[in-house]
Order: C-alpha cells, then structure tokens, then sequence
C-alpha cells in the first residue's frame, strides 16, 4: 500500500512540475512518446511475431514488466481485438535505470518489445487492438493512455529486423549461464513471507545489480530485494506481501527470478526451497 502511495505523489507531483514549472514550455505527450503496433512475421507454427514499439524523447524512459519500487510496468487490453486467441509478451532484458533517486528497471529511448500473437482460427489474419497504459518519466513522470492496432497477415511487415534484434537481446537462461546450486528459504511473516535466495555463479557472470522475484498471484506485492556477493554466491533477500493482509500460500516452483548486470541479464525458473 505505501508503494502505491509513493506513486501517486509521485506522478502526482510530476504532472504539476509540468502545469507550473517556472518558465518551462509546456510539454505535450506527442513530443514525449509514440507508440505503435509493428508487424513482424507469421511463424511455422501459424502464429504471428509483431511488437510493440514505443520511441521516447532524448532522455525518457519507460519501465519493465515489474514496476519494483517507482515504475510504472506497462498494461494490455486486448478486448477489441478480432480473431486474437493469446498474446505471450518476450520481454527483451531490462537496463538499469533510476527514478527519483531510485533504482529500477526499464527502457531508455526505446523499447521494442516483441509479442507472439495466436489466432484463433489459424490461417486467417488478426485484426490485434489493444489500450495500452504504461508510464513515462525523466526529471517528471507521465501516465500515458493510448491505443495500438494492426493487421497481422501472412506478409511480413517492414520492421522485422528491429523485432529480430530485440529477441536476441531476451535474458538467457540459468543453465545457458551456467549458474550452479540455486536455493529458496521462506519464513512466515505478518501478511506474508520473508524469501532468502542464493544463487552459486560462475566465474566473470556480472549479474548482481538488481535480483528480482515474481509470482503469478496477483495479489501479492513483492518488495525490492537487497543483495550482496559471497565468493562465488549472490545472496538476496525480500518480502512477500497480501495487499489484503490475508493469508496466502506460495508456489516456489512458480517464482520467476531475473538476475540484471549492466551488460546481461539471466532468468531461472523455479526455485527448490527449505522453510526455516
């Protein structure tokens, strides 16, 4: 609760540095950010690899699929969508950026992110449409609200080499770099759990900038972890908290946890863990 607090006067606090900022010209959205919906390619399997594309104004930026802390993580709606079965999102790895004084993480500039499309009657095109919400910031933050649509046929759109290099630029896996013994241990707390994590790395893997823990229950908020190197292990620690103050139980076998250095990025899937 106090994060989203945090946030509202955040944003709250940008948007009137924009109204009354002492001199300043004012900004429109449209010189800050463009959004677009660009095609890719049909695959073998019939399914479609388009993107979302979202250009930023020198020195903007935009946030990653977890907001952890300040950001903003962007937000789907598909409803008006015609012969759209699913979307899966194929995050391209997240840099390092700072908001308010804050590390989190996003995009600056630029993100391309890439997303496969399944149609529901396979062999015919999708009309994809979706309202997209997502945050913006630099010296302010701004909400942005907009929509984003295109036909999804079996010609190949323009675009596919931007789509291509965001793909290769995905977190690899933990096994692809080559971390050894991985480990969970979670406490019960008041609303939740603690979570300590230790991850064995390889020599020279730099990913101990920022650790970050997912789960798929919606309701449950999960603190910015901290970290510190021992030897060979990387050692993090964070809550797990209801929004609701209920009890709730977690699926280790579910947790997603990304592991971001300045330059790689590495995402292990399931955690084995020991309750303390």
């Amino acid at each position: 609760m106090l994060k989203s607090a945090f946030l509202a006067a955040g944003l709250m606090a940008g948007l009137g540095a924009l109204a009354n900022g002492a001199g300043a010209q004012p900004l429109s959205l449209s010189e800050v950010v463009s959004t677009e919906l660009i095609a890719g390619w049909q695959t073998d399997e019939g399914d479609h690899i388009g993107a979302l594309k979202i250009t930023l104004a020198p020195g903007w930026k935009t946030y990653w699929r977890v907001g952890d802390g300040l950001g903003i993580p962007p937000r789907f709606d598909w409803e008006g969508s015609i012969n759209l079965g699913s979307v899966e999102y194929l995050w391209p790895r997240p840099q390092l950026v700072t908001s308010f004084g804050v590390q989190t993480l996003g995009y600056q500039d630029r993100l391309v992110l890439p997303i496969r499309f399944r149609p529901q009657v396979a062999g015919e095109e999708i009309l994809a449409t979706a309202r997209l919400d997502i945050g913006v910031c630099q010296d302010v933050c701004l909400p942005v609200s907009t929509s984003i649509t295109n036909v999804l046929g079996a010609e190949p759109g323009d675009q596919g080499p931007l789509i291509e290099a965001a793909l290769r630029d995905r977190p690899i896996s933990g096994q692809q770099a080559g971390i050894g013994e991985v480990e969970c241990r979670l406490q019960p707390i008041e609303e939740g759990y603690s979570l300590n994590a230790s991850f064995t790395l390889p020599a020279g893997l730099e990913t101990d900038r920022m650790v970050v823990f997912e789960t798929p229950l919606p309701d449950v908020w999960i603190a910015q972890a901290k970290t510190r190197r021992e030897g060979d292990r990387l050692l993090a620690e964070t809550e797990l908290l209801s929004f609701d103050g209920q009890p709730f139980e977690i699926d280790p076998a579910r947790f997603r946890i990304t592991l971001v250095g300045k330059d790689q990025s590495v995402e292990i899937l399931g955690c084995p863990t020991g309750n303390g």
